[in-house]
């Protein structure tokens, strides 16, 4: 296992992750510094207890879809392909292929296990595997080797191109389909987008489209932030216990009492 490893700041500064506590952040980074180079870690516990967390930290990470856990113990950082890309001479296949045959890659790069939301895994290397051209150098490792002794690092940011988008997204755009930039750039996120980023189930991600329009139709805009928001909370919350369809049902259940209660916000009470 390497002895370095990356983080992108598009995951470490995002709203979800630096309000969660300290010891629940401190939690994640060590939990990627012990993972191997597929991003699985195979004693999350062990290391959980090692640094001086508690139970909480372990499942407010996999609330907040940070890691993904196995039947087995194992878990696996969920935006590992987003922090780390190795070189293809110095990776190693992770012991895990059950668990790595089990999960499928999006778009941006994260871990998910719903089929209809990625593709199979790219090999390490094959670039010419993904599915869209432009996410290639961003989610997979490179052929490329260094000439002579030079100590070339395991991984490298992302384009510039990345942060010339995340600058031009606006915090606060009303946007339900995604619209192109004036020069022709990637779409802004659009609710669906964002509904599609967090894995919402189908009863949560049609109450939160009524909430949308419970929300437009008395001139409310809600914004990308402000539906992020919305969603953190009720996940955090509801998925400490409940999972699958009885966490979707409590979800929309709570949606729904906002429309009736004509809120433009979702009051979110702990359990």
């Amino acid at each position: 296992m390497a002895e370095r490893r990356m983080f992108t700041q598009k995951i470490t500064e995002s709203d979800a992750f630096i309000e969660m506590p300290m010891s629940s952040q401190a939690l994640y980074f060590h939990l990627c510094m012990n993972a191997d180079d597929d991003g699985f870690v195979k004693n999350p516990k062990s290391i959980q207890r090692l640094v001086g967390c508690n139970d909480d930290d372990l499942k407010l990470l996999i609330a907040k879809r940070f890691i993904i856990p196995f039947e087995t113990g194992v878990i696996v950082i969920k935006h590992w392909r987003m922090h780390n890309l190795l070189r293809k001479d110095r990776y190693k296949e992770t012991v895990y292929t059950e668990e790595k045959a089990l999960l499928f890659l999006k778009k941006d790069g994260a871990y998910t296990l719903d089929k209809s939301q990625g593709f199979p895994l790219p090999k390490i290397g094959a670039s010419d595997q993904l599915s869209d051209e432009k996410e290639a150098d961003e989610s997979v490792a490179t052929d490329w080797k260094p000439n002579g002794n030079q100590m070339a690092p395991q991984d490298r940011l992302g384009k510039d191109r990345v942060g010339y988008i995340e600058e031009r997204k606006k915090e606060n755009i009303n946007n339900n389909s995604s619209s192109m930039g004036a020069r022709g750039e990637e779409p802004f996120e659009s609710y669906d987008d964002i509904m599609t980023k967090w894995e919402i189930g189908p009863q949560l991600r049609a109450a939160l489209w009524k909430f949308i329009r419970h929300c437009a139709l008395n001139g409310r805009t809600l914004t990308n932030d402000k539906l992020e928001d919305i969603i953190d909370r009720l996940q955090s919350w509801y998925c400490y216990t409940e999972y699958g369809e009885k966490q979707d049902k409590e979800q929309s259940d709570e949606v729904y009492r906002a429309i009736q209660g004509g809120w433009f916000d979702i009051k979110v009470m702990k359990r």
